[in-house]
């Protein structure tokens, strides 16, 4: 689990280090993300994550070592590019970014369809961009 969300997690931080722009970096970390979910099943959540104190410990210490660090530059990144409202404050993000987690972990939410997730992630994504 650690070494999955590590990898993640990596693959998202060198999308942010390519000479693209912002819309295509988003894009691939849109896509990247997407990937990664669907690999995830709710049993293995249930199986895995939750069901076992170690694995939650892990998981919460990369979210606070690995990823937001990562969702920092992310926010850093499209603000200096102009892409993302400078209003945005980390806080709010963060608000933001608790609100999309409660949602996928709803039960409902991995039996829901493809077009429902990705409408899910691409109003998180998107949602962020103009002015």
């Amino acid at each position: 689990m650690e070494q999955f969300t590590t990898q993640g997690v990596e693959a998202c931080e060198k999308v942010l280090t390519e000479n693209v722009p912002f819309e295509e970096k988003m894009e691939r970390v849109f896509e990247l993300q997407r990937s990664l979910a669907a690999l995830m099943t709710q049993e293995f959540l249930k199986s895995v994550v939750w069901s076992d104190p170690d694995n939650q410990n892990v998981s919460r210490e990369i979210f606070q070592k690995k990823t937001l660090p990562f969702l920092q530059r992310f926010l850093d990144q499209g603000k200096r590019e102009g892409i993302i409202n400078p209003s945005i404050t980390w806080e709010a993000l963060m608000a933001y970014t608790s609100a999309l987690a409660s949602i996928k972990l709803q039960p409902d939410y991995l039996k829901s369809s493809e077009e429902h997730k990705q409408a899910i992630d691409r109003l998180f994504y998107y949602g962020l961009i103009g002015k």
